[in-house]
């Protein structure tokens, strides 16, 4: 998130629950708790689960966010395997090398569409080097708590 400070989130486990982090705003008090980048906010248990895991979902699915909302949903995982997800049509682990071999790209989640994607870890973008002023984006705390 930009603030007009250019201050960026910090890890503070004392202070902001598990798999968030303490976001900054525009005024020097004003910082709150938030999901991680890649973590979708869950109303029901009021807490942040990393996307495409199982998170508060049973056993063979996983939480996702749908398109066109902002809370999240658990859906049957095909690969039906923790860790797992369907990349170029095959089931692939999250974490792996995909594409070129330099620079090097891993399957992971994409911050900002919360979609499986492959990521050049020289191009990581996450949610708070992102140029958004005012705003949430969909899946955070934030945003479903209309907080923003």
């Amino acid at each position: 998130m930009a603030n007009k400070q250019n201050r960026q989130p910090v890890y503070i486990p004392s202070i902001c629950p598990e798999n968030e982090l303490l976001y900054p705003g525009d005024q020097a008090d004003d910082w709150i708790c938030d999901c991680r980048p890649g973590h979708l906010y869950h109303p029901t248990t009021d807490k942040c689960w990393p996307a495409y895991r199982e998170g508060p979902c049973g056993s063979g699915q996983y939480i996702v966010l749908p398109d066109n909302s902002s809370v999240p949903v658990c859906v049957r995982n095909p690969c039906l395997v923790e860790g797992f997800v369907v990349w170029n049509g095959k089931c692939e682990v999250l974490g792996n090398s995909c594409g070129e071999k330099f620079p090097i790209s891993l399957l992971s989640i994409d911050a900002v569409t919360l979609k499986v994607a492959c990521v050049r870890l020289d191009e990581v973008e996450s949610r708070f080097s992102l140029n958004v002023q005012s705003t949430c984006l969909a899946g955070s705390k934030r945003n479903i708590k209309s907080k923003c």
